[in-house]
């Protein structure tokens, strides 16, 4: 990783083959107990995965992961956001989003990173349903229940390959704008079934 300026929002990190990317270190489009995902300033299909880890080993392990991921016989009709590069010197890679992804998360009535409603209500309905009214302005159990269908077929796609994803959280699950996409991302937590996650880093 390149030194940036301590007020500066971009931090340039390297990829193996030495492509640098300006990544966004301000407002992680998600962030968990492994690692946190950054936008990449000038390419809005990608982002870079750091995992939170200094340690050599840790590094190396990770990385040697992510690249056995990337030669995993997985379909391209599956919705992974897969590695595109690997980081240099760091624990983490490059992943391809949709544009217009957001994080399951953003469905969950204030669960947001901020602690606010982010989903608009018109007014009328927040008078007729009150508390409920961003739950029914944002799809209802309608658009859950698709949700939840997408990513059992996805989910079940990888156990079918004896995969599993070791680490399904709403922060992990990615939606499309239109709501008619449900991706994973984080697939570092792939594994296969009864390994012990070298690279899952506590």
């Amino acid at each position: 990783m390149e030194a940036s300026p301590a007020s500066s929002p971009v931090v340039k990190l390297k990829d193996t083959s030495g492509r640098i990317y300006n990544v966004l270190r301000d407002n992680p489009l998600g962030q968990g107990g492994q690692g946190e995902v950054l936008r990449v300033a000038d390419d809005r299909y990608l982002a870079v995965k750091l995992a939170f880890t200094q340690d050599p080993q840790e590094i190396k392990d990770y990385q040697e992961h992510m690249s056995a991921l990337r030669y995993l016989p997985l379909s391209p009709q599956l919705r992974l956001s897969m590695p595109l590069a690997i980081l240099q010197d760091r624990a983490g890679y490059v992943m391809r989003l949709l544009g217009s992804m957001q994080p399951l998360k953003r469905l969950m009535p204030n669960q947001n990173q901020n602690g606010r409603q982010d989903i608009p209500v018109p007014a009328r309905l927040q008078q007729t349903l009150g508390k409920a009214a961003p739950y029914s302005a944002s799809g209802g159990l309608r658009l859950r229940l698709s949700l939840l269908l997408q990513l059992a077929e996805l989910l079940g796609a990888l156990h079918e390959q004896g995969l599993l994803f070791a680490d399904l959280s709403p922060n992990n699950v990615y939606v499309s704008a239109d709501s008619t996409e449900v991706w994973l991302i984080d697939v570092d937590n792939i594994c296969y079934e009864g390994s012990k996650q070298p690279w899952a880093l506590s």
